[in-house]
């Protein structure tokens, strides 16, 4: 059997609340704003770096029962930096579910408008079964 990778590199979301998602994607998640205006902002996950998520500001509010995201995953390099992010998360008490995938470790979070955030890390191809 075939397989296709995929790399999607650029994320956009809608948010309502400017300020929260700054409190959230920033100083939870430790992204850096590349670039913003009045009507969205750019985050990377380093100073310099380009950025793979748009958050375009203004949004409407969602009840829950529209369809919406589930989640979006974002891959960590190592097991190490997931780890000091959940740290980071556990310190601002900020609920989080987990995951073991056998391939992959996974954290399981909201962000303050609701929409679900994976933070992963994939293990050693090598132990692969």
């Amino acid at each position: 059997m075939e397989t296709t990778r995929y790399d999607i590199q650029h994320l956009t979301m809608r948010v309502v609340d400017e300020e929260r998602t700054r409190v959230f994607y920033e100083k939870v998640l430790g992204l850096v704003d590349v670039s913003s205006d009045d009507e969205h902002i750019d985050y990377a996950f380093r100073k310099g770096e380009a950025p793979f998520l748009t958050m375009l500001l203004k949004g409407k509010a969602q009840s829950v029962a529209q369809t919406g995201l589930y989640h979006v995953a974002l891959l960590f390099p190592n097991a190490a930096e997931l780890a000091s992010l959940l740290h980071r998360l556990l310190t601002l008490q900020i609920p989080v579910g987990a995951g073991d995938h056998t391939v992959s470790e996974a954290l399981y979070i909201n962000d303050f408008e609701g929409n679900g955030i994976e933070l992963y890390h994939d293990r050693d191809p090598k132990g692969w079964q």
